[in-house]
């Protein structure tokens, strides 16, 4: 009786402790109240394993009173790339695989098998949704606007000039510059919005535009442009002069032109912040009320500002720069860092690699990455810090996305085809 008694004191806290979620842990011979792990991820009929044990439900899952310690998450399907990623357990604390949307096993096919003419160019839009194409024969230029949700191709400009077409779209809408040269250096550009090519509107020029640059007006397609010093606003309704600034470098912000000159930045040739010595700039890139963006020929600053002053800047060894509208940040990279621009002038090393990165594409509004290299793509999630090959053995010159869709566009060679591919991911 007394045996009885005794267990029943012993073995009935340590039932109640267990059912409550408190677990021994012989590493640290401490009593420790468990975690839960959250899973939900697309496809919804992924199977999970932890810890190499499949787990029988159905997605989404949640996976309470589990042991404080380290897991293995394993997310498998056919058809699809495995993901598997080594996760914590804290106690009293929910650890989230959120977020994640499997990568398909898929292979490239062609899509313009109906184009005769060679492939010299290729840009796409800022969301992957449209592609302006650019083919050559003998001295005679076309361009081609595919449509990358249904692989519609239609030609939108036929020229004979002497050179490429330079193309630029915004980074922030779904608009393109098409700037062409004839052999008597006049220069057109055509604003071009390809929800309504036929409002499309051409600027003719006799003197050489310097440099241009987009607007963050994702209403209307507006383009800053300057000529002899001389700033001009193009949209598609009409063209306007601007303010006069004699300095190669600059950027216009909410009708704020910047520019740069003896070691300070200079805001509507009035409000300086001067820099410091060993800062060079070449370009400015961003401007907002927490940071200004800029670049040398071989490193990025990001300049933090505060009650109009400079008040700390960091240099990125990078070289190029993208703006991420699925997260509302600037990318940055050189061929083996890759780093990110927060909007409030933070800034986070997200990899290095062994393989050089040559392009850079968002794959989903979640941060996940395309980091092309010259015969690869590698899909790379930096919330996970998680890897997929992609692409592989195939020769690489240009890419585009499309989220929506999930599908790569590359230009490139595969086997012995060249020509632009699609390939599902």
């Amino acid at each position: 009786m007394f045996f009885l008694i005794a267990c029943f004191f012993i073995i009935s806290p340590i039932i109640i402790l267990y059912t409550t979620g408190y677990r021994y842990d012989f590493s640290t011979q401490q009593i420790r109240q468990t975690g839960v792990i959250s899973i939900d991820v697309e496809p919804s009929k992924t199977q999970v394993f932890l810890n190499n044990v499949k787990i029988k439900k159905n997605l989404p899952l949640r996976l309470t009173n589990r042991a404080p310690g380290t897991y293995t998450v394993k997310l498998t399907l056919s058809g699809y790339q495995d993901w598997q990623k080594d996760i914590t357990v804290e106690s009293k604390k929910t650890t989230y695989i959120k977020n994640i949307t499997l990568f398909k096993q898929a292979l490239p096919i062609l899509v313009t098998t109906n184009l005769k003419t060679a492939i010299v160019d290729m840009q796409t839009s800022y969301n992957g949704a449209y592609i302006l194409i650019t083919t050559k024969a003998d001295n005679i230029y076309e361009i081609h606007l595919l449509n990358t949700s249904n692989n519609e191709l239609f030609s939108i400009i036929r020229s004979k000039i002497d050179k490429i077409p330079e193309i630029s779209w915004s980074p922030y809408a779904n608009f393109a510059l098409i700037k062409t040269q004839n052999n008597n250096k006049q220069q057109t550009l055509e604003l071009f919005n390809p929800l309504t090519p036929e409002n499309s509107k051409t600027y003719t020029f006799f003197t050489p535009i310097e440099d241009y640059q987009w607007s963050k007006n994702t209403f209307n397609s507006t383009v800053y442009i300057k000529q002899n010093n001389q700033f001009k606003s193009l949209s598609n309704n009409e063209q306007r002069s601007l303010n006069i600034v004699p300095s190669d470098i600059w950027f216009i912000d909410n009708n704020n032109i910047w520019s740069y000159s003896n070691k300070n930045l200079v805001k509507n040739n009035e409000t300086k912040f001067a820099l410091r010595d060993k800062d060079e700039i070449r370009k400015i890139i961003d401007v907002n009320n927490n940071r200004i963006i800029a670049q040398s020929d071989w490193h990025t600053y990001v300049f933090k500002l505060k009650d109009g002053e400079i008040t700390n800047s960091q240099i990125l060894p990078t070289q190029h720069v993208f703006y991420n509208q699925n997260t509302a940040e600037w990318q940055t990279w050189s061929w083996w860092e890759l780093w990110t621009i927060y909007e409030d002038g933070s800034t986070s090393l997200l990899t290095r690699t062994s393989d050089k990165i040559i392009q850079l594409w968002p794959l989903d509004k979640y941060g996940v990455l395309a980091l092309t290299s010259e015969n690869k793509i590698t899909g790379f999630n930096p919330g996970y810090y998680v890897s997929h090959e992609l692409l592989h053995d195939t020769e690489i010159k240009q890419i585009g996305v499309n989220p929506h869709e999930r599908k790569i566009f590359f230009l490139g060679r595969v086997g012995q085809t060249t020509g632009l591919f699609e390939l599902e991911y």
